[in-house]
């Protein structure tokens, strides 16, 4: 199974680059300040608690989304 290369915020820009080029994503540890972390996740959850489960977005509908990435179609 694939994974993400974990580096932490304090990693060299070329070598997050580097990472992004070769794979794609990168995920960058600690790169939030926890204030900002709490903020982001009650954002996110006001939104997510808000949506019905199998909501599609409208403008989704017939195109093409991140499948293709893992050689899918929808």
């Amino acid at each position: 199974m694939p994974t993400l290369e974990h580096v932490q915020s304090s990693a060299e820009p070329a070598e997050v680059y580097g990472l992004l080029q070769r794979d794609g994503a990168v995920v960058v540890e600690n790169i939030l300040q926890p204030e900002q972390l709490r903020d982001l996740n009650h954002e996110l959850d006001t939104l997510i608690s808000a949506t019905d489960p199998g909501l599609r977005h409208p403008a989704w509908y017939g195109q093409v989304s991140m499948l293709p990435l893992c050689g899918q179609r929808r």
